[in-house]
């Protein structure tokens, strides 16, 4: 089995106080009923935290890590996401952008269906 070594990156307490508007602040939450497409469609653990998201959306210099999502509502069902490239794979190409991957983020994509009526009642469309 693999392991990794932790990212050395670490948020400066004026960026974190920036963007959350605490210093102890870990999550930030929202009224809003979202879920994560990545977390609802089953991955491989080489490539997806234990959550389900991707290990890593985002590399450059000062950081290896998700910032990325795709949310969605409970009216669309994700039926496949692309899958983002192992944490080994990122590290050989020593940050992103390069000549091969032109940002540092990477591609993330989802194919949605919509949800058929809970009621079982197709007649309103």
């Amino acid at each position: 089995m693999r392991t990794y070594k932790r990212n050395r990156y670490r948020w400066e307490d004026d960026e974190l106080k920036n963007a959350s508007g605490s210093l102890e602040c870990t999550r930030i939450k929202h009224p809003l009923k979202l879920f994560s497409a990545y977390a609802c469609v089953q991955g491989s653990a080489w490539i997806r935290d234990g959550s389900g998201e991707p290990l890593a959306t985002s590399y450059h210099s000062k950081f290896l890590g998700t910032v990325d999502y795709i949310w969605h509502s409970e009216g669309l069902i994700p039926l496949r996401v692309l899958d983002t490239l192992p944490l080994d794979v990122l590290r050989q190409m020593n940050g992103l952008p390069s000549e091969k991957w032109g940002s540092d983020h990477l591609c993330l994509a989802c194919e949605f269906a919509f949800a058929t009526d809970q009621m079982g009642d197709d007649s309103k469309r």
